[in-house]
């Protein structure tokens, strides 16, 4: 896979195929994309849910 295959895949969630950690092994570029790409779900997931104001 190129690149910029694997940074698509990153953007649409599908980072689990065996090509993909294949090329994530031989790739610093694309390693360092996914860290980043890491740190961001992280950061969302740590957010909380607020429930919307009742309305007026």
């Amino acid at each position: 896979m190129r690149c910029q295959e694997i940074r698509k895949a990153f953007e649409a969630g599908e980072v689990s195929g065996a090509e993909v950690k294949g090329h994530l092994k031989e790739c610093p570029a694309c390693r360092a994309v996914a860290g980043d790409w890491n740190l961001l779900r992280a950061g969302f997931m740590g957010l909380r849910t607020e429930e919307p104001p009742e309305p007026s």
